[in-house]
């Protein structure tokens, strides 16, 4: 800077002061939603009459007045929203984009937008999203961009990130993604997550793991088998076994959620590599379907938000969780999670907060979009 203020001397203790005081007030007014811009321009305009009184006074070069002006007037009236948050919305809006690509198999236009998001926003891309990249670009026939995101995963893989574990999971398992075999680091990746969710976690561990294992099993099939009767033509015929069923589901709700919370109340959020990836998912679902103890979800969500922000759990559970609490609370949802079926026996997702965005905010929890969502349930 040309000119440091608190190295004039010629101007007096009591106009410096004065001047800062109506710096921070303006910057203060400018800066408060809460006020009308006629209160903030105000403050501004009288900030800058006061100054060009003083320099006037002062008889100092008017070179001097125009610099202060210029700062003043790019601080004073820089834009209010934050851009972080801004370019978190650009970004899932593109990721949001290039996963309804894929989903309806248009991979060219899947990977161009991932291209995008990746090159305009580097500091918003998550490895999660980088695995459904690398899926794309396969499918595009772009080796060199799937080597290139095979080489940026490898050299992050230094712990279990759980959302990138599950995409890793998912590919992985898909036949149809047998050409990654031959692009150069696909399977050291692999086995680094592999080798990490078998060897990072204490051995014992594993009879927790164990543990959480079979409750995971008993809680999906009583529920699974309801929601087979509720989707038959006669469930009515079937209402008293859907009833005892959902009687004894209820009955360990109540105690696998007195069992889980007390192991993350002791604990914590047990990550992947310390429990297996299904025990993992079982501290989520035993809190996520304790509906008979809200203030339990209500205090474990924020619990599960830092969980799934350090990579410990995946950010769909915290997701899900919300939309619950949020829906019992207010009859709606943010992320789409929660469903209902309509007369046709169609999946159709609760009250939404915001359809406008809703893509956009399930990609910032690394779900997939809406539609594929809903044609998952309808298959399974």
């Amino acid at each position: 800077m040309l000119w440091n203020y608190h190295q004039v001397p010629a101007i007096p203790k009591l106009a410096k002061q004065k001047v800062l005081d109506l710096v921070v007030l303006s910057i203060h007014s400018n800066a408060t939603r809460s006020r009308p811009p006629t209160f903030r321009n105000q403050q501004f305009n009288r900030l800058l009459l006061f100054i060009d009184n003083l320099f006037t006074v002062l008889k100092y070069p008017a070179i001097m007045k125009s610099i202060l002006f210029s700062a003043l007037t790019a601080t004073l009236m820089m834009p209010k929203s934050s851009p972080v948050q801004n370019d978190n919305g650009k970004y899932y809006e593109l990721i949001s984009s290039a996963d309804v690509s894929s989903f309806h198999r248009d991979y060219s236009g899947s990977l161009s937008f991932f291209k995008t998001a990746f090159l305009e926003f580097p500091k918003c891309v998550k490895d999660r999203e980088r695995v459904r990249a690398l899926r794309a670009s396969v499918f595009a026939e772009d080796i060199s961009f799937a080597k290139d995101q095979v080489g940026i995963l490898l050299s992050r893989a230094t712990s279990v990130d759980a959302d990138t574990y599950y995409e890793l999971k998912k590919i992985s398992e898909d036949s149809s993604e047998s050409s990654l075999e031959n692009i150069t680091g696909w399977k050291d990746l692999i086995h680094v997550y592999n080798d990490s969710v078998i060897q990072s976690g204490p051995k014992y561990m594993t009879a927790l793991s164990d543990k959480l294992d079979a409750l995971f099993d008993d809680d999906q099939t009583v529920r699974l088998r309801i929601d087979s009767l509720l989707k038959t033509s006669g469930k009515a015929s079937h209402q008293t076994e859907i009833d005892s069923l959902a009687s004894l589901a209820m009955n360990r709700d109540a105690l696998q959620s007195v069992f889980v919370a007390e192991i993350i109340d002791s604990l914590g959020w047990l990550p992947i590599g310390v429990i297996n990836a299904k025990a993992n998912a079982t501290l989520f679902l035993a809190i996520q379907h304790a509906d008979e103890k809200p203030h339990l979800q209500e205090r474990m969500l924020p619990i599960l938000k830092a969980a799934a922000e350090e990579g410990k759990t995946r950010s769909q559970y915290y997701a899900m969780l919300a939309d619950r609490v949020q829906f019992r609370k207010s009859g709606q949802q943010k992320y789409g999670s929660q469903v209902f079926y309509d007369k046709d026996h169609n999946p159709m997702p609760k009250t939404l907060e915001d359809t406008n965005h809703l893509n956009r905010l399930r990609a910032s929890m690394g779900m997939v979009p809406m539609e594929a969502y809903l044609q998952a349930i309808r298959q399974n």
